[in-house]
């Protein structure tokens, strides 16, 4: 927290209002006990914007920010933590205590982004300098046609095959062996000492919208798997919060007011190019909502195009239903099978690639017609599960008029009367209020699971006393929550006092604030029981992670057999049979 005490933080809060700090800015108006106003953060006609005087927290329900009096400052008037402190430090009358450099020193973000410069410095000169097999990497990119320009914008790199050379340079230009770690570009042998993670591999940084290093993606110079691996999530790094080229792109979006969703780093160098530069690439991950939240800053007319095999398929028919929650009306591209953008900008031109975008299909006819694909709908109760699906992505529009379109297209296109699907409609709607509170989507992109168990601890001191510890060791996906939990538990271990605007103080610039703001915020699905669903939650996620590590297994399991490493094989399936037996 930049040096600046608890104490003085807590001492500063406890006397500011934040309701007559925020009504400075916006007009407020009472909605219960607290305070609602269209968001300044984000274009609405319908206020979602609401500020607690009990919490003295501000979140919005829009757009998902959210905090307390010290980052409403820094957000709203682009101040530095240091300078929203020292603000609200004059407004409370409270005299600031003197540090010779709370100002300037850096914290392990700053860290971890200087760490991440060094390195892609190092890969980019190991690639444009080559030496002995380095050079491969250049003949793997021009044999791509990506140009010298492209790698010099693009900041593309090689890491050397030599197990430890990025440690050897990085512990040489003074950076600690534990920042290295933590950054992610370092692995701790089990027999001592560090290697590199990434190795022999063309190297692709990710930057942050703000243009700073996050983390790295690499990429194999042949066709051996796994073909590409990327940082492990870190202080700086959320996989499903950033969207790869996004700082460069976002011009282009906001110019053309529009912006190309595609899968890979490959696929977005294919489109950047050939002169296409309103485009982002999704990390290889099904889109998320941060992501389009992300994109929706710069544009709402958004077209996904991802790879046209099954898997490609499968995401986008993931992500669709996130574009509906948040009413973006966003188009799928549809190519041709065995293309992905890159092979198909290769084969068919530009030309042909720009008309696909024109072409887009809505997420209605992208979606029926991949289950129309997959599917034998002449079978009556095929034909009934293919309806059903297309009504749980009709029930999440917003627009009334807009679901009765899309019934009554349904109903043409299935061949099917209307009111048995409006009457099956309304039973998917009443399930999801029934149910909302034990399987619902947060608005912060974060598994429902992971999320109610924030908002249960966080609405329980009980609770956290109680489960604190144990839910440190469960393996939770979201690194926000991860973080938090940890950062409760060393309020709690520490006999320290605990409350929300000490726990978002120490989040300040971070998105996990704002999944704080939106946990505590929304009340509607607490149960009455909530140690009962707390527990259920904790044992739903138990065996969600058996069966990813049940998956992963059988991924290493296949690799094993095909190079007929008998001795990994025996170990693997060892442990394969011990986790199929906890799975049940």
């Amino acid at each position: 927290m930049n040096n600046i005490s608890e104490n003085t933080l807590d001492d500063i809060l406890s006397k500011i209002d934040i309701v007559q700090l925020i009504s400075g800015y916006l007009p407020l108006k009472r909605a219960g006990r607290n305070f609602r106003a269209n968001c300044p953060f984000h274009a609405e006609k319908t206020p979602s914007f609401m500020v607690s005087p009990e919490r003295q927290i501000y979140h919005c329900f829009g757009c998902g920010a959210g905090g307390n009096a010290i980052s409403f400052l820094m957000k709203h008037e682009r101040m530095t933590f240091p300078d929203a402190v020292e603000t609200l430090a004059r407004m409370a009358g409270v005299t600031m205590p003197r540090s010779k450099d709370y100002s300037k020193s850096d914290n392990i973000k700053t860290k971890l982004y200087r760490v991440n410069e060094i390195a892609a410095d190092y890969f980019h000169e190991r690639l444009v300098n080559p030496t002995g097999r380095e050079k491969l990497s250049i003949d793997y990119l021009k044999k791509r046609n990506i140009s010298d320009s492209i790698i010099k914008r693009f900041r593309l790199g090689y890491s050397p095959e030599n197990w430890d050379s990025l440690v050897k340079y990085l512990s040489a230009k003074g950076v600690p062996i534990s920042l290295i770690e933590k950054s992610g570009l370092a692995i701790s042998k089990s027999t001592g000492g560090y290697y590199d993670r990434f190795r022999s591999r063309v190297m692709i940084p990710i930057a942050d919208i703000r243009s700073r290093i996050v983390g790295f993606g690499a990429r194999v110079l042949d066709n051996s798997l796994p073909k590409y691996i990327n940082s492990p999530e870190s202080p700086i790094y959320t996989k499903g919060e950033h969207l790869y080229g996004l700082d460069i792109a976002k011009q282009a979006i906001k110019e053309q007011d529009q912006a190309l969703v595609v899968e890979g780093y490959m696929d977005f160098l294919a489109c950047y190019s050939v002169g296409i530069e309103n485009v982002v690439a999704s990390l290889g991950t099904a889109l998320t909502i941060s992501q389009i939240r992300l994109l929706r800053r710069f544009s709402n007319n958004i077209v996904v195009i991802f790879d046209s095999d099954e898997a490609g398929e499968m995401a986008s028919m993931r992500s669709l239903d996130l574009f509906i929650e948040q009413d973006i009306p966003a188009r799928v591209v549809n190519l041709d099978k065995g293309f992905d953008p890159d092979t198909f900008i290769k084969d068919k031109g530009i030309v042909e690639f720009k008309n696909r975008v024109d072409s887009a299909l809505t997420i209605y006819d992208f979606k029926l017609g991949v289950l129309r694909k997959n599917f034998n709908e002449r079978d009556v109760h095929i034909k009934a599960k293919i309806a059903n699906e297309m009504l749980l992505s009709i029930a999440k529009f917003q627009d009334n008029i807009l679901k009765s379109e899309y019934i009554r297209k349904l109903s043409e296109d299935l061949d099917l009367k209307e009111d048995v699907l409006l009457t099956e409609l309304k039973k998917i709607q009443n399930k999801q209020k029934g149910l909302k509170f034990e399987f619902s989507s947060s608005d912060s992109g974060v598994d429902p699971k992971e999320f109610l168990i924030l908002k249960l601890i966080l609405s329980d001191e009980e609770l956290i006393n109680k489960y604190v510890g144990l839910l440190r060791d469960c393996k939770l996906s979201d690194n926000r929550i991860i973080r938090v939990i940890d950062k409760i538990y060393t309020f709690v271990e520490n006999g320290k006092k605990f409350s929300i605007n000490m726990l978002l103080n120490c989040f300040i610039e971070d998105t996990a604030s704002e999944i704080i703001c939106k946990a505590v915020s929304d009340n509607s699905d607490i149960p009455e029981d909530k140690e009962k669903v707390l527990v259920s939650c904790i044992e739903r996620i138990k065996i969600d992670n058996i069966r990813l590590r049940r998956q992963e297994l059988e991924e290493r399991i296949r690799n094993a057999e095909r190079t007929k490493n008998r001795q990994e094989l025996d170990s693997l399936l060892q442990e394969f049979l011990i986790l199929t037996k906890k799975d049940g």
